[in-house]
């Protein structure tokens, strides 16, 4: 979670380093802290190069120091799911499945993939009530399902805990839940 983003995409980071780029890391993208005081929106479907979706989201400014602020961004998850797929050579989704998938029962989920070959992310992950039930059901049990550990109980006693900054917010009160 501490690895810097710009260390993963060098050759896709801007020639002239931005305020706080440096400082992005993995953990702020999975937090929603990464500092932009707006939703950073692309749309990959819209046939640029394979790598323009992370480029986007690295050259769009950002306003305040990583991790100190919440805004719901979608180039957030995009980013993580190009991470997943440059590290693993698999997408998110093919990633997930025996981790988190399979073990909630959760058969080939239908998770929509971008002309580039990766998971959005952010959206397009197609679960009916029961499937969702189940992730609900692993977060209130802090992290097991059936008895098997899938997450750990860390993480998810972060992900309820207030990271950063939430009020008010310019994009609206869901902005402000974090």
């Amino acid at each position: 979670v501490r690895e810097k983003i710009v260390d993963l995409f060098p050759s896709l980071a801007p020639e002239k380093p931005m305020p706080y780029l440096d400082e992005l890391c993995v953990e702020h993208l999975l937090t929603m802290t990464t500092g932009h005081d707006h939703d950073v929106r692309y749309d990959p479907e819209d046939g640029y190069d394979e790598d323009d979706g992370v480029r986007f989201f690295l050259h769009d400014p950002i306003a305040k120091k990583p991790g100190t602020y919440f805004c719901y961004n979608q180039m957030a998850t995009y980013t993580l799911s190009a991470i997943v797929t440059k590290l693993t050579g698999q997408t998110l989704c093919e990633y997930l499945t025996p981790r988190l998938f399979d073990p909630l029962g959760i058969e080939n989920p239908p998770w929509q993939i971008c002309s580039k070959g990766r998971n959005l992310g952010y959206t397009g992950l197609m679960l009916n009530t029961s499937e969702i039930a189940k992730l609900g059901i692993l977060h209130l049990n802090r992290g097991v399902y059936e008895g098997k550990r899938l997450v750990s109980a860390e993480w998810i006693d972060k992900s309820g805990q207030a990271l950063a900054d939430t009020t008010p917010h310019k994009d609206g009160p869901d902005n402000e839940y974090g």
